[in-house]
C-alpha cells in the first residue's frame, strides 16, 4: 500500500507536468483565459505583501488538512511540508484581502545526508485573509480543482488580469522547486549540495 501511495504521489506530479505542457500548447488556440472575479485588484506595499505571503505560507505548511503527506506514516522520518508561493494578485473585500497565489508545496525529510521527497503539488489558490492583531490570518481557502489545466476554476478565482498571470506562473512552476529544497536543506542542517531522493 505504501509503495502504491508513492507511485500515486509521483504519478500525480508527472501528470501535472504533462497537463501544463498541454496547456501551453492549447492556449495558443485562442481559448479565453480572462478571469471573472469582480473584486477590485489593489496594490500593496512590500511590508503588507510580506505579511500576506507569510500568513499563506504558514497556513499551507502547518494546517493539518494541507500539511500531511505520505511520509507522516513513518514517525521515524521527521518530515515537514515546505511551500513557496508566487503572488498573482491581491483583491479587496471589505476589511479582508483575497490573495491569489500559485503554490508549490513538497513534503521533505532528512535521511543521512540526503533529502527524502514525499507528497508534493503545484496549484493555484485563493485565500481570504482577515486582519487580526496587526497581522493577517487565513479565514477561507480555495484550491483550483478541475484538472491539470485548471481553466474554469482559475477564471472564477482570479480577476481579468490575474487569471492569465496565474497560468504563466504555472507554466514556470519548476523554478519554485529548488527554492523549497534549499529551504529544507537549511532547516534540517544539511549541506547545500544534499541530494533529493524519492522514498
Amino acid at each position: 500500500m505504501e509503495r502504491l501511495a508513492r507511485r500515486l504521489a509521483w504519478g500525480a506530479a508527472g501528470a501535472l507536468g504533462l497537463g501544463l505542457a498541454g496547456w501551453v500548447a492549447w492556449q495558443s488556440s485562442g481559448t479565453d483565459l480572462t478571469g471573472l472575479a469582480p473584486q477590485r485588484v489593489v496594490s500593496v506595499d512590500p511590508a503588507t505583501r510580506d505579511s500576506l505571503l507569510n500568513a499563506v505560507d504558514q497556513y499551507l505548511e502547518t494546517d493539518p488538512e494541507r500539511s500531511r503527506g505520505m511520509l507522516d506514516a513513518r514517525p521515524s522520518m521527521e518530515s515537514q511540508m515546505f511551500c513557496h508561493e508566487e503572488l498573482v494578485e491581491v483583491r479587496q473585500s471589505g476589511p479582508d484581502r483575497l490573495v491569489g497565489v500559485v503554490a508549490h508545496c513538497q513534503e521533505l525529510a532528512p535521511s543521512g545526508g540526503d533529502l527524502v521527497a514525499g507528497t508534493g503539488y503545484v496549484a493555484p489558490m485563493l485565500l481570504t485573509l482577515e486582519p487580526r492583531g496587526g497581522r493577517f490570518a487565513v479565514r477561507e481557502f480555495r484550491q483550483a480543482g478541475d484538472g491539470a489545466a485548471y481553466t474554469d476554476s482559475v477564471r472564477e478565482m482570479f480577476s481579468a488580469e490575474g487569471a492569465p498571470r496565474a497560468f504563466d506562473v504555472l507554466a514556470t512552476g519548476s523554478r519554485m522547486e529548488e527554492r523549497i529544497r534549499s529551504a529544507a536543506r537549511t532547516a534540517f542542517g544539511l549541506s547545500p549540495e544534499a541530494e533529493v531522493v524519492r522514498e
